[in-house]
């Protein structure tokens, strides 16, 4: 983990769901300019955590610090200047692929709504990243799902945060499309120095393309079970612990990728 102050840190987290405690003083600190694979089973509060981080609620106790300053103490606007979330489940408008880029320049248009020349750059800007220019007319429903998703993650970098947070952004993806997005957003990250957390249920995709991995724990409260390379991830306790199943490399041509086997269980169990 770098020695640089985290981008985006959850400090002492706590929080019920029903009657039982999800979480009860978890750490996660997201180091600068990386991005992070967050891996869990169904219903251990990754998505929650997503929703603390942009301000969609508040836990019980802790604290989620953006560049060192409470989330919960910024103003709307200056929160969406500094966070942009893809959430999980997004119903997508009929409208023009532009003009669903340009919703994501919200936090920083004059109190009458008009785009002014520098929110016009930054559309043109992330559509041009996310190879969109030349669906850039085209109703955005009439998509493939890959296409959708990139035109998503466009408006979440329309408003040039420093933090993005994605919530499983390959589902409904086929192999090549959820793997292209991956590639892309690992590119996009390295580019414009951006620190991007993303929620993923593929662990192959998390450790092929994060620069650090996450993984939650399948007990409550949920507990933070390892951090780090996708390497010492891997090669460690976590992954058996939280899904049964142990992840082994494999190299073709430079590139590593993970597949997925059985653990076996712990020595006298």
């Amino acid at each position: 983990m770098s020695d640089a102050a985290p981008a985006l840190e959850f400090r002492d987290i706590a929080c019920r769901c029903g009657a039982r405690p999800l979480f009860d003083g978890l750490d996660l600190a997201v180091p600068k300019g990386e991005v992070l694979g967050v891996l869990g089973p169904n219903g251990c509060g990754k998505s929650t955590l997503l929703g603390f981080a942009d301000g969609l609620g508040t836990p019980a106790r802790g604290t989620v610090l953006v560049g060192g300053e409470p989330v919960a103490a910024l103003p709307a606007r200056e929160r969406a200047g500094r966070i942009a979330l893809l959430p999980q489940v997004h119903r997508t408008p009929s409208m023009q692929v532009r003009d669903l880029v340009a919703c994501g320049r919200y936090a920083h248009m004059g109190p009458f709504g008009q785009l002014g020349e520098k929110d016009e750059r930054a559309v043109d800007e992330a559509i041009s990243l996310m190879g969109l220019r030349a669906l850039a007319h085209r109703n955005a429903r009439r998509l493939s799902g890959g296409e959708r998703q990139r035109a998503f993650i466009a408006m979440a970098l329309a408003q040039e945060a420093g933090v993005l947070l994605l919530d499983e952004p390959t589902t409904y993806l086929d192999v090549r499309a959820a793997h292209e997005l991956m590639a892309l957003v690992r590119r996009l990250a390295a580019q414009r120095g951006m620190t991007v957390v993303a929620v993923l249920h593929d662990i192959d995709l998390a450790l092929r393309f994060c620069d650090e991995v996450a993984v939650l724990g399948r007990e409550r409260p949920t507990r933070l079970l390892a951090q780090g390379t996708p390497a010492e991830v891997a090669g460690g306790p976590a992954l058996p612990a939280a899904f049964g199943v142990a992840a082994v490399p494999c190299e073709r041509d430079g590139v590593r990728a993970y597949g997925l086997f059985e653990a076996e269980p712990p020595a006298g169990a």
